[in-house]
């Protein structure tokens, strides 16, 4: 603890006593955006899907708050109220497509042999930069 900030903690000490030694870093926040029933409207509209379907993330919920109080939201915060209220975004995992025929693979597997250039569809062996092989002996 540096001497500047032990004077301003006796200071603060003998103007209010006990009290103003309390962390007041919890103090410094605002208060949140939406009160008590725009939360709980809030959890109630992300506990289904999203109005286009998909999964919630932070710029549906981001526009659900500017549609529900008509003030817009960053999506880094809708986020951080996302987190705020116990909820995870989530991504859905890419899926492979099922049902392809053999013969539409063998299409694909032709079709894409084609678009490669040359280069690409053999593999070279690089040579060396650094000189020309030398026997050990």
């Amino acid at each position: 603890m540096s001497a500047s900030w032990a004077y301003r903690l006796v200071k603060r000490y003998n103007e209010r006593g006990p009290e103003g030694l309390k962390d007041r870093r919890t103090e410094n926040g605002s208060e949140s955006m939406l009160n008590t029933e725009e939360r709980a409207a809030l959890i109630e509209a992300m506990k289904g899907p999203s109005p286009d379907g998909g999964l919630w993330n932070s710029p549906k919920v981001a526009a659900w708050i500017k549609e529900r109080i008509g003030q817009a939201v960053r999506p880094g915060s809708a986020w951080y109220m996302i987190r705020q209220l116990g909820f995870k975004t989530k991504v859905l995992r890419p899926r492979h497509q099922k049902g392809a025929s053999k013969e539409e693979q063998a299409a694909y597997k032709k079709s894409s042999a084609k678009t490669l250039p040359a280069s690409a569809r053999r593999t070279r062996i690089k040579k060396s930069n650094s000189g020309p092989k030398t026997k050990r002996g």
